[in-house]
């Protein structure tokens, strides 16, 4: 007589399944969390290198009694700057090494002489050896997520103002960037301000879309408000 051979199909118990299921949470939760710690991490970069390149602007100030790009001496550095609706400049700074040749009025404000223009402020702390001499101002400017921080002015209604704006930063960024110097998350009152295109004053964060918003951040970093 032959004998059946009864296979036997191994298979997970409902203990194993949930011990399966934590694990896989655990892990989730793990690379979620490491994630925003990233994120918090570079946040905190672009808001040292804002501060560092405000320090930067006040040490020119004390060494020359005048604002870098003020080519003029009327207290105003360099040229307005403008925003695209994407939250990046509309003009570009200049990404010639000047190492190779002359200052231009437009790459450093040359002493006395020169024209103020979006490319004086970082052209001056270069010249003055705060910023590397060996690269150009495009890059110098760049911040930890590779938009650019400049020195510079705005048109505040009818008025021009000096400040110092980061472009091309996430939205959660700006917003952590407002509560740090400001207390608070409002882009339409302090020094920090979200900077658009046809509201230079300021204008509260938009609502937050399914996906992140890039944002330039306007900074008044010479008078409080």
């Amino acid at each position: 007589m032959n004998k059946k051979r009864i296979s036997k199909q191994g298979g997970f118990t409902l203990v194993e399944l949930a011990v399966a299921m934590v694990i896989i949470g655990i892990l989730l939760g793990t690379i979620l969390k490491g994630q925003d710690m990233i994120n918090n991490a570079r946040g905190k970069t672009v808001l040292a290198d804002l501060k560092g390149m405000e320090a930067l602007v006040w040490t020119y100030y004390d060494r020359k009694g005048k604002f870098p790009g003020d080519c003029d001496a009327d207290g105003i550095m360099g040229a307005a700057e403008a925003v695209s609706t994407t939250g990046s400049p509309v003009a570009a700074l200049d990404n010639t090494d000047p190492v190779t040749g002359p200052i231009a009025e437009d790459v450093a404000c040359s002493g006395a002489t020169g024209t103020d223009s979006i490319d004086t402020p970082i052209g001056d702390l270069r010249e003055e050896k705060l910023l590397p001499w060996g690269q150009n101002n495009a890059e110098v400017s760049l911040h930890a997520v590779n938009g650019q921080i400049r020195p510079t002015h705005v048109t505040d209604g009818t008025s021009d103002r000096n400040a110092i704006i980061v472009y091309d930063v996430p939205q959660w960024v700006g917003e952590m960037i407002d509560a740090n110097i400001d207390g608070s998350i409002d882009g339409e009152v302090g020094r920090i301000r979200y900077f658009l295109t046809d509201v230079t004053a300021g204008a509260a964060w938009p609502a937050r879309a399914a996906g992140e918003l890039n944002v330039a951040v306007l900074y008044y970093f010479d008078k409080e408000i």
